[in-house]
């Protein structure tokens, strides 16, 4: 049991990591954007840095709440308790890594290609760019999913087995 109490502690410290790192980028790119939205004269500039303004908020505000909605108070649980909770935590990791591509990449892919189709000049750039974005897209995707399936889902599958060996045992 020490094993696992300390592979979740190891992740609450890669989360925290994670969303400091991407509070950071998140509010610093919201407040550039912001920034320079008035100074726009092209609707489809405007139109990508308003994006990017809420989608980079978005993405700080569900990264915290999914990371601090089920904070926890480990000392005062009981065993059963503390692995019920520490799953449901894994699992809104999970689902936080596999729909990545809708609340992670679409708005700043989307918000940086109106951006720069906007205040770009070149037809050409645009046309170069546009792929790239969405093949880094793709693979910000594929990295989330291979983590939700290598890192954390191993993880849930030892929550599980730990709470079925404690329910077989009939303790608390």
């Amino acid at each position: 049991m020490a094993d696992i109490r300390a592979r979740m502690d190891e992740l609450s410290r890669k989360l925290v990591a994670r969303d400091v790192l991407e509070t950071a980028a998140g509010l610093l790119g919201a407040g550039f954007f912001a920034w320079i939205w008035p100074r726009l004269d092209s609707p489809l500039a405007r139109a990508g840095a308003g994006i990017l303004v809420v989608g980079s908020l978005l993405i700080v505000l569900l990264l915290h709440l999914t990371r601090v909605l089920r904070s926890r108070c480990r000392a005062h649980f009981a065993l059963r308790e503390f692995l019920r909770v520490e799953r449901r935590r894994v699992d809104d990791q999970i689902r936080l890594l596999r729909w990545v591509a809708l609340w992670y990449v679409a708005p700043i892919l989307i918000g940086v290609n109106l951006f720069l189709a906007g205040v770009s000049h070149s037809r050409l750039l645009v046309a170069i760019y546009l792929p790239l974005t969405l093949a880094f897209g793709a693979w910000t995707v594929f990295v989330n999913l291979r983590a939700a399936r290598t890192d954390l889902q191993p993880l849930r599958d030892e929550l599980d087995r730990c709470l079925r060996e404690l329910e077989a045992n009939g303790a608390k």
